[in-house]
């Protein structure tokens, strides 16, 4: 052959060289073609394993726990990596043997800084908590287990599948917060409408100011769950804000902080400060992170109050003292919330002028009861007859130095009977000036005689003043 192609001439030597380089490159393409599709096949089955298997219950992602530990036994792809959902590994000492890339981002830690270190301490807040007794719990009694917690340095709830095994557990997250947020808000909406109805029954029912506060603040932590509620009322004396009422977890809290008015200082300057100078509420959804709240923020974080809604209460139009709200959750009072707590502080200082207007109305019912009950008791005894009458001139009372003149009961004088104890020769004239006066008005004098039934005959000089009011 190759002496043949020796003695080919150069025109058919060049054409033949074309070709066989061709035909190689054609055979290549082929066998990549045949390699990529494979390897695509082999992804889309890993990728199908993990969405599928995720997506199921929990013997789904036990069996896909199973393959991927085949698979990563076999030199195979980085198959974890391929994992959609959060996923870690712990080994028997407590040290994060892998983390994928999703499970760092929702821990807000590196890769890289997680690796081969103990997780509990890492995190050490998490030691004893429900996380912690529950990896525990699966380790000692190799159970699969299924729990729903709440990670407040993550801001997160997560549903955590936890398998163990001979070499520590496996841990795949699933991030339902805004299921639990949509959820939450939810009920926290119910709980807060029927805190606002209760409320407003309440004030209906409060027969004083006292009552009032107190009411307001139990129904604020039994219905409305929130952590703690009081009310605190102005010192105009010391220009400082000093607490009333108080439900809930206040643990001493109330007399740990100082809140004074003068707008100089620091304890001033907070959420209480800021609605009484301002007349409106204020709120902070971070206690520990704003630094109006640093006075009070170490004895706030004691007691877990993480979020504050502090809403004016009024007599009229002043500003007298302050209804407060403390919420055990960051971010709590959101636009619903602190539109329907400011109406419920809008709906106590209604209540006020309410029972204010009610307390003088009481008071001046008790003024004129007690003016009646002494003009009673001075017509009782005075030595002159007195009668009342209407503007029309019936007669409403007689006192009983009256009815010893005219010999008639009292019970028979009012309307016009006191008319049948004058002597008929005197009651036409009587009737005619009496009429006039009523009428128009104005004083009148009559001289006349009343009949006893005994038949003895007593003469009077009547004097008659008309009462009038701002109208005349």
């Amino acid at each position: 052959m190759t002496l043949f192609l020796d003695t080919l001439p150069a025109a058919v030597l060049m054409p033949l060289s074309l070709f066989i380089l061709l035909l190689l490159f054609f055979l290549t393409s082929i066998v990549l073609s045949v390699i990529l599709f494979r390897q695509r096949q082999e992804e889309n089955q890993v990728n199908s394993k993990s969405q599928t298997s995720l997506k199921s219950n929990g013997i789904g992602k036990a069996t896909l726990l199973n393959e991927l530990k085949a698979d990563a036994a076999s030199n195979f792809n980085p198959v974890y990596e391929r994992i959609i959902e959060p996923f870690i590994a712990i080994n028997t000492n407590w040290n994060y043997s892998y983390v994928n890339g999703k499970a760092a981002e929702i821990m807000q830690r590196e890769v890289k800084d997680l690796i081969g270190k103990n997780a509990w301490e890492v995190f050490p807040e998490a030691v004893d908590g429900e996380i912690y007794n529950a990896y525990h719990a699966a380790m000692s009694t190799n159970e699969q287990t299924v729990i729903e917690l709440y990670y407040p340095a993550f801001d997160r709830w997560l549903e955590n599948y936890i398998y163990p095994s001979s070499d520590g557990l496996s841990i795949f997250f699933r991030d339902v917060t805004a299921q639990k947020k949509d959820a939450e808000s939810i009920l926290k909406a119910n709980r807060l409408y029927h805190f606002i109805s209760e409320f407003n029954q309440m004030m209906l029912r409060s027969e004083s100011e006292e009552n009032l506060y107190v009411k307001v603040c139990q129904i604020a932590i039994q219905t409305g769950k929130f952590r703690m509620a009081w009310v605190g009322l102005i010192n105009d004396e010391t220009q400082m804000v000093d607490p009333v009422v108080f439900e809930g977890a206040e643990e001493g809290y109330l007399s740990d902080i100082r809140i004074c008015l003068d707008g100089s200082t620091p304890e001033s300057q907070g959420p209480v400060g800021f609605a009484v100078r301002e007349g409106r509420y204020n709120i902070c959804n971070d206690m520990q992170a704003d630094p109006r709240l640093s006075p009070w923020s170490a004895a706030a974080a004691k007691r877990n109050f993480q979020s504050v809604m502090v809403v004016p209460i009024r007599k009229g139009r002043v500003v007298i003292g302050v209804l407060v709200f403390y919420a055990d959750k960051k971010n709590f009072f959101d636009e619903p919330e602190t539109r329907l707590l400011n109406e419920a502080g809008e709906n106590l200082s209604f209540a006020l002028d309410l029972l204010e207007k009610e307390k003088w109305r009481k008071h001046s019912l008790e003024a004129i009861l007690e003016s009646e009950r002494r003009y009673e008791t001075l017509t009782r005894i005075s030595p002159v007859g007195i009668f009342h009458t209407t503007k029309e001139g019936y007669t409403t009372y007689v006192n009983p130095f009256w009815c010893s003149l005219s010999g008639i009961r009292d019970a028979d004088a009012l309307g016009n009977g006191w008319m049948t104890a004058v002597h008929p020769e005197d009651r036409l004239h009587l009737r005619e000036g009496w009429n006039k006066a009523t009428k128009e008005k104005h004083n009148s004098f009559s001289e006349y005689r009343f009949l006893r039934p005994d038949g003895t005959i007593v003469w009077v000089l009547g004097q008659a003043i008309p009462e009038k009011d701002e109208s005349g």
